[in-house]
């Protein structure tokens, strides 16, 4: 005989208001020793890890749990912190690295920030222009590079045409 969990004289063999806990030990049906409560509410030994998974922060989480969790670009749950396949565009904001919010193609076919005036220039209607552009541009009598309208180095002849000052 042995006294069982709750002072009763029971036979050695008795397993009468028994159960097997998770070591194969019989226990008492209401113990819950070594036990604790699951995500989902169901006791479970303590160091059980049933659907269980280790987040980014090494910490033993539920596989569904969605803490300090957000969807990328891509719709992929990853941790907030998480900056795979990130880049930071030119206002220094996260973005993923296929992202061309904010950006132009410029004239060299280069992805470059709507503000961007790399390798540009003003012409002579103020208008940004790249560095080699000659739109609405002319070779003059010296053989440089002026705007269609320009008349530096120039006068109107007897006739009202425009040409250049060595010229009778």
């Amino acid at each position: 005989m042995r006294f069982d969990w709750s002072h009763q004289l029971v036979p050695w063999g008795s397993t009468d208001y028994m159960r097997f806990d998770w070591s194969h030990q019989p226990v008492p049906w209401g113990s819950t020793d070594y036990m604790r409560f699951d995500w989902l509410h169901r006791l479970v030994p303590w160091g059980s890890t049933d659907y269980m998974r280790l987040d980014w922060l090494h910490r033993l989480v539920p596989w569904e749990s969605t803490d300090y969790m957000r969807f990328d670009w891509s719709h992929q749950l990853v941790p907030w912190e998480s900056t795979d396949y990130m880049r930071f565009d030119w206002l220094h904001r996260l973005v993923p690295w296929g992202s061309t919010d904010y950006m132009r193609f410029d004239w060299s076919h280069q992805l470059v920030p709507w503000g961007s005036t790399d390798y540009m220039r003003f012409d002579w209607l103020h208008r940004l222009v790249p560095w080699g552009s000659t739109d609405y541009m002319r070779f003059d009598w010296l053989h440089r590079l002026v705007p269609w309208g320009s008349t530096d180095y120039m006068r109107f002849d007897w006739s009202h045409q425009l040409v250049p000052w060595g010229i009778n």
